[in-house]
Parts: structure tokens; sequence; C-alpha cells
């Protein structure tokens, strides 16, 4: 029995591909309400998801990390763009200064709340563990007295 071989047409495909992604372009100026929002960044998304540990514990960690926000970092790059930052920096260093201050303070509790509720996930999930654990142990101990009843009737 033979086969039969279809040909893929790439150039056609390409064309095609082509096509849409024309279609897809925006004309300037774009508004918000033009773009279309990928389904993995809608609420909808999120709320119809699993809960999931290890996501939240990466969350967390990225949060950990990065809570800080000191008011004189160090910026990167070329000489000029440090001195401007600098020059910025001292400009606007009487309110820029508490204001990250103020933030920083609001990122500290509010991380600290978030390690607060993972401390509150990670025991639930143990107690769980434990009970799930003891329902198993509890009808495996009802099976051996219905089978032991069983045999004695």
């Amino acid at each position: 029995m033979e086969q039969e071989v279809q040909r893929v047409d790439i150039e056609e495909i390409m064309r095609k591909i082509r096509e849409e992604a024309e279609k897809l372009r925006y004309e300037e100026p774009v508004s918000f309400e033009d773009v279309e929002i990928p389904a993995v960044m809608t609420e909808k998304n999120d709320r119809d998801s699993e809960f999931s540990l290890k996501k939240a514990e990466q969350t967390l960690d990225h949060i950990n990390a990065m809570w800080e926000i000191p008011y004189g970092h160090v910026i990167n790059g070329n000489p000029l763009k440090k001195l401007l930052a600098r020059l910025a920096r001292k400009i606007n260093k009487p309110t820029g200064a508490p204001m990250a201050e103020d933030i920083t303070k609001f990122n500290a509790e509010a991380t600290q709340g978030m390690n607060e509720i993972m401390k509150f996930i990670r025991g639930a999930l143990k107690k769980e563990d434990e009970m799930s654990r003891r329902i198993f142990e509890l009808e495996t101990e009802i099976r051996q007295l219905k089978k032991s009843a069983g045999k004695k009737a």
C-alpha cells in the first residue's frame, strides 16, 4: 500500500503568516483599548488557575530580593549617564529620598506580610498532608475491621 506524500508549501505558509502579521499592525497613535491583551495576562486566567506553591515561592523569593529601594543606588552605564543621574538625584534629594524611604518601609511591611502568608500556606499544606495520611490510616483500619467482622459472622 503506497502512502501519498503531501507536499508542504513553505512559501505559501510564510505568505499567510506575513499577511496575518500585517493585519495585526496598529496605526499610530495606539490607544490602550485597541491593543489586545494576551490571555496569560488577564485576571480571569489567574483566578481560574490552580494554586502553585512553586510559583508562589519563586515570586516570594523575587520579592524578598527586591523589596529595598535605595535612593542612592549605583547606576550602571557610561560616565555621562552616571554624572547626570547623580546630579538629578542631588536636585531631587529633598523630596526623592523621603519618598524612597517611605516606599522601602511599605515594601518591607508588604514583604513581611507575604512571608507570613507563605508560612501559613506551608503550615496548612503540612496539616492537609497529615490529615490525608490519617484518613488513609483510618480507612485502612475500617476495611480491616469490616473484613474481620465478616469472617466472624
